[in-house]
């Protein structure tokens, strides 16, 4: 198995400037594609966003806090010591996964710098598997972030179970 992050973000959505960030955490059979979601939030983001980069970093993090605990969790309920579950990441921000992966700061921000940074290790030291960008058309958290987004992909893995193939197909 494998643990599947979707997360998202909407800039500036909410009352006072907030933005709102949303995740699933889909427990996926490497093998089978067979999917089930284990975790989901919608929340506002924990401070205030001064970009689209600011609010989808913020909300990366969360997923990754998120997979990586219950990556964690699953692995000490069933004693699997020797064998890691991955955990992947699936941002539909591609300024993100291309300040992640070229090393740039992104930013001025200095509290985002070190999101960034922590992303950027996450993923060097294994903890996090890959960080993928997908089409917004297949971001499964973007129901949960905006009001006119639509749910019907989500609701096809919820009915079916099954995750799709490619998540890079336009």
């Amino acid at each position: 198995v494998k643990m599947m992050v979707f997360e998202d973000a909407a800039f500036g959505n909410l009352e006072g400037e907030g933005s709102q960030g949303g995740l699933i955490v889909f427990l996926v059979g490497k093998d089978t594609g067979l999917a089930c979601p284990i975790a989901w939030s919608s929340r506002k983001l924990k401070r205030v966003a001064r970009s689209t980069l600011v609010a989808e970093t913020l909300a990366a993090v969360d997923g990754i806090d998120e997979g990586v605990f219950l990556a964690s969790l699953w692995n000490e309920i069933f004693h699997f010591k020797s064998e890691k579950i991955d955990v992947e990441v699936y941002s539909d921000c591609k300024s993100l996964v291309e300040h992640i992966q070229s090393g740039s700061s992104g930013t001025t921000e200095k509290r985002i710098r070190r999101d960034l940074a922590s992303i950027r290790e996450d993923l060097e030291e294994g903890t996090v598997t890959k960080l993928t960008w997908i089409n917004t058309d297949k971001q499964y958290a973007d129901p949960l972030t905006k009001e006119e987004a639509s749910s019907s992909h989500l609701i096809r893995i919820l009915e079916t179970c099954l995750m799709d193939g490619d998540l890079h197909e336009d």
